[in-house]
């Protein structure tokens, strides 16, 4: 039997207005490898997301993200597309701004559930891959852990699971 690895495809652009977004720099019981697959940009640029055997959130993490000032709107934007799993979480907390998360189904490129004071845009970009941004405002004190989350979510919606770590 061949394994099943359980990810999805992310790439980063610069057009984020929160520092420090355009690469995946801090992965949490996941693992991120980067050029596995063809990016929206045509080129080996795609980084897959993989889940772990643990039984917690499987993430990478952009921190700081960004190092703001309270009261401003941030956005954090990237281009992602379904490979194994077909649903990705994004979570943006600053100190006493910790929300909920905003789940994404990249099978049709809509908005599961969105998380807590997020507004969220998604555009096809073609060939399975879409364009999420998602803005905040940060409210929190103090702001210099300001950071953003991009997750797995598993096939009952759950953004905390055992994953199979299955490569």
């Amino acid at each position: 039997l061949a394994a099943i690895r359980k990810s999805v495809l992310l790439e980063f652009y610069g057009r984020n207005n929160s520092g420090g977004s355009e690469s995946a720099t801090d992965p949490l019981f996941a693992t991120a490898s980067a050029g596995v697959a063809t990016g929206p940009d045509g080129l080996s640029s795609a980084l897959s997301l993989v889940e772990d055997t643990n039984n917690v959130y499987h993430v990478t993490r952009f921190n700081p993200c960004p190092n703001g000032t309270q009261g401003n709107p941030y956005t954090f934007a990237f281009g992602a597309k379904a490979d194994t799993r077909t649903k990705l979480f994004v979570n943006t907390t600053a100190t006493n701004n910790g929300g909920s998360p905003t789940i994404i189904d990249l099978s049709n490129g809509t908005v599961h559930t969105a998380g807590s004071g997020r507004t969220v845009t998604i555009e096809d970009i073609g060939n399975g891959w879409y364009w999420i941004g998602v803005t905040w405002t940060i409210t929190g004190t103090p702001i210099s852990d300001a950071r953003a989350c991009i997750g797995l979510v598993n096939g009952s919606n759950a953004t905390s699971y055992a994953g199979d770590g299955a490569s």
